[in-house]
């Protein structure tokens, strides 16, 4: 009997352990498969980001190609164009009657044409890249706010602190693409007067934010979605921003807009666009 009993015994804890063994197996073999599910997970999402991201590169470098077909377009045809038109005014005032009336007309016509032309090469400087590349972001940036001042429509403050220095060129250009289209969303839609941007560097970040005293407009609670805003410019500012790895925050009401970008400068040293 005792002998029954011992290997009795000896049956459960041999089954116990087969059972332990095997519930052992399971458990690591189901931690193994969702090891590895969450390791294919991290790299599908990885290709999937940087799919976007070539995507969005793409995007973005067929936008400056365009805008840069369009600024000499501007500086090569539109501007010879009037130009020659100026010429052909100077031409008219020496054949026809001087009289004080004519004399005024050719006077500010040419006068206009002359603002024009001006406009004109400003715009053309403004489209293409090539203005940030020589210059650097802050002046490129200054020379846009300049040229908003010159429209008399707002009160524009320029604002820097920190140590300015030059970052990655293709930052730079996705910084001055994200305040032009900013300004454009002033003049379009705002109402606004006052116009304050803001560019502080300091060793771990940039800031950059664009405040305005505008009608503002309708974002989602934490400021990071676009409700009824069409064809206003800021998905391409979100896209940007996405680009370069900052942190983007819009808020808006009845008293005006605020854009604030935070980028850091590790992302800086690290991009590779």
């Amino acid at each position: 009997m005792p002998q029954e009993y011992a290997e009795f015994n000896l049956v459960i804890v041999t089954g116990t352990v087969l059972l332990l063994v095997l519930v052992s197996f399971i458990v690591l073999f189901m931690l193994f498969y969702q090891r590895r599910y969450f390791n294919q997970e991290r790299k599908i999402n990885f290709i999937r980001e940087e799919s976007e991201r070539e995507l969005l590169k793409a995007q973005l470098e067929i936008q400056e190609v365009e805008l840069k077909r369009v600024s000499q377009e501007i500086h090569d045809n539109s501007g010879q164009m009037l130009s020659l038109a100026k010429l052909n005014l100077n031409v008219i005032q020496s054949r026809m009657p001087s009289t004080d009336m004519n004399a005024l007309l050719l006077k500010e016509t040419k006068e206009l044409i002359g603002d024009i032309i001006n406009d004109l090469r400003n715009l053309s400087k403004s489209l293409s890249s090539d203005i940030v590349e020589r210059l650097g972001f802050i002046k490129a940036l200054q020379f846009e706010t300049d040229r908003l001042c010159r429209t008399n429509l707002f009160l524009c403050d320029i604002c820097v602190e920190g140590s300015s220095r030059r970052l990655n060129n293709d930052v730079e250009i996705i910084l001055f693409r994200i305040a032009q289209e900013s300004i454009q969303n002033i003049i379009k839609h705002s109402r606004a007067e006052n116009v304050k941007i803001s560019v502080k560097f300091s060793e771990e970040s940039l800031d950059f934010s664009i405040v305005d005293d505008g009608i503002g407009f309708k974002t989602d609670d934490n400021g990071q979605g676009i409700k009824g805003i069409e064809g206003s410019g800021l998905q391409n500012i979100y896209s940007r921003a996405k680009l370069i790895g900052a942190n983007l925050t819009i808020n808006s009401n009845q008293t005006g807009t605020s854009i604030q970008l935070k980028l850091p400068i590790n992302k800086i040293t690290q991009l590779s666009i």
